[in-house]
């Protein structure tokens, strides 16, 4: 009997695998929901809507594991699943966290293609968080279409080094 590798992509079309993944999507998924949930109930750091992003822990787990493809995945699954638990399935603040999730992932992925995957975890997570409040900023700006919201970029910048550093 073949062993399950967390360390390579899964082979969906092997007889087992497949079920194999999905319990460990939704493994994962749900620890990533349960981390937002937390954060939620938690006070904002420093600025109004300013988190740590604890659920990307498990974003950048399923990528160095997986691969952006099933990271995207966990990311979509976690805003809309998210969406629906927390009241706000296609809000503002619902597309403002996709729009970031899927640019964290987008960057995150080329952070290790440029660089190689011998890179920290450290540099691509604060490398994923500028790219998810830049993400969110481009989603803001598409949604809310005023061009002051662009003042905010040095701020969300330098808020998205140390959370990304410690997450």
């Amino acid at each position: 009997m073949k062993e399950l590798s967390l360390v390579k992509p899964l082979n969906r079309t092997t007889p087992g695998v497949k079920a194999k993944w999905i319990s460990l999507l939704g493994i994962l998924l749900s620890l990533a929901l349960i981390l937002q949930l937390v954060e939620g109930i938690l006070p904002p750091l420093g600025m109004p809507g300013m988190k740590l992003g604890l659920a990307n822990t498990v974003i950048l787990l399923a990528l160095q594991l997986w691969g952006w493809r099933q990271a995207l995945v966990l990311v979509f699954l976690r805003q809309i699943v998210g969406g629906i638990l927390t009241g706000k399935l296609l809000s503002v603040g619902f597309c403002l966290g996709l729009a970031g999730g899927v640019a964290s992932i987008v960057i995150m992925q080329l952070w290790l293609y440029c660089f190689g995957s011998g890179k920290s975890l450290i540099t691509t997570s604060m490398a994923g968080a500028v790219a998810h409040n830049w993400g969110q900023l481009a989603a803001a700006r598409l949604l809310i279409n005023h061009p002051g919201i662009i003042w905010y970029l040095p701020i969300l910048t330098l808020a998205a080094l140390p959370c990304g550093l410690l997450v």
